[in-house]
């Protein structure tokens, strides 16, 4: 099932309050299990809306304050069908499974909940209903495929409104949270990790820094946009205290984007919010090649370039005008040879 027969199809099925943002993505997992982690996601979600959009099938919010800016391109907070569309019958009506477990009992202060959201208490009811008292806790996405038939459908499901106390959590599913496996190496007792987004330039600096590692203990391989997950492993007691956490990238648009959206996620797993790693951005600007690309809108450059804080205005201006640089220009001669200042 394509992305946009899947939530064409869910949306047919919803009450008139139409479909959240939680639960256009929850549908798109399910429909395409790549989505979940796809770098392009927002992109693919935007096009399948747009597509339905122009065909009548829904209708988007017309407030500035019911749209997602947490990244590009914007997304609904949520979709609906077309005024007076559902005028010529009833609205369909969902319900809570009629043997609801007491763990779940706090939906109800939801209602009326959505069909995806019923959809999903029904399935996590049916497992407790049938789990073993000696259940053990698994990885999470081990559950996820066990109760939903989606071994992805909890990555999405954990950032919705139905992921809170009182209804679900990885407790309550007997599972723990596995993010992408962090690689990673300690060069010093600094409780300062710097995480790299490209395997290169992760290599050379772990070269470098285990001679003369200066304010950093833990240099961390971020693995481009998967790190908006993998920052998690940050926190396992192996690695030690982290009391700042820098952060180096390609500089363009998504280079930038990506500590910021990881942000959220660093501090529910006790982290710092990723900074960046200025004295490297300062390598780069200064010996890195921009190369051409499509030029970034203003307003997108001026809010993924604000995150670098005394460079932001350099960075905005070359994005503006279509450049990118490529973090590999700090290579293993240049850092071998240069006094690098990394905070």
């Amino acid at each position: 099932m394509t992305l946009t027969t899947a939530i064409e199809s869910a949306l047919a099925r919803a009450n008139a309050n139409g479909l959240t943002l939680d639960e256009l993505e929850a549908i798109s997992v399910h429909a395409e299990p790549s989505f979940a982690t796809a770098p392009d996601r927002r992109q693919r979600l935007a096009d399948a809306l747009e597509t339905l959009r122009s065909r009548g099938v829904l209708r988007f919010p017309t407030g500035k304050a019911h749209w997602d800016r947490a990244g590009e391109p914007v997304l609904p907070a949520w979709v609906r069908p077309p005024a007076g569309a559902r005028a010529k019958g009833p609205a369909k009506t969902v319900s809570l499974p009629a043997d609801l477990r007491p763990e779940l009992a706090g939906a109800r202060t939801f209602e009326p909940l959505s069909p995806s959201e019923i959809e999903t208490l029904d399935a996590v009811n049916s497992w407790l209903v049938h789990r073993s008292p000696a259940t053990l806790v698994v990885p999470h996405r081990e559950r996820s495929l066990q109760v939903f038939g989606n071994e992805k459908r909890l990555d999405v499901l954990r950032n919705t409104r139905l992921f809170t106390p009182g209804v679900l959590s990885f407790e309550l599913l007997s599972c723990e949270w596995i993010p992408p496996q962090l690689a990673w190496t300690r060069t010093s007792s600094s409780p300062v990790a710097l995480a790299v987004e490209n395997a290169a330039t992760y290599y050379s600096l772990v070269q470098v820094l285990r001679g003369d590692p200066g304010p950093v203990g833990v240099v961390a391989y971020g693995g481009g946009n998967a790190f908006t997950k993998m920052v998690a492993g940050l926190s396992d007691p192996a690695v030690g205290p982290v009391s700042r956490l820098l952060y180096f990238g390609d500089l363009d648009a998504t280079g930038l984007e990506i500590p910021q959206r990881t942000a959220a996620e660093a501090r529910r797993c006790g982290l710092p919010a990723p900074e960046p790693a200025l004295g490297l951005y300062r390598l780069l600007l200064a010996h890195g090649s921009p190369q051409h690309t499509p030029p970034v809108g203003a307003d997108r450059a001026h809010k993924c370039s604000s995150w670098l804080g005394p460079l932001a205005s350099d960075a905005e201006q070359m994005l503006i005008n279509g450049y990118w640089i490529a973090q590999e220009a700090v290579g293993l001669e240049l850092l071998a040879s240069a006094a690098v200042a990394y905070e």
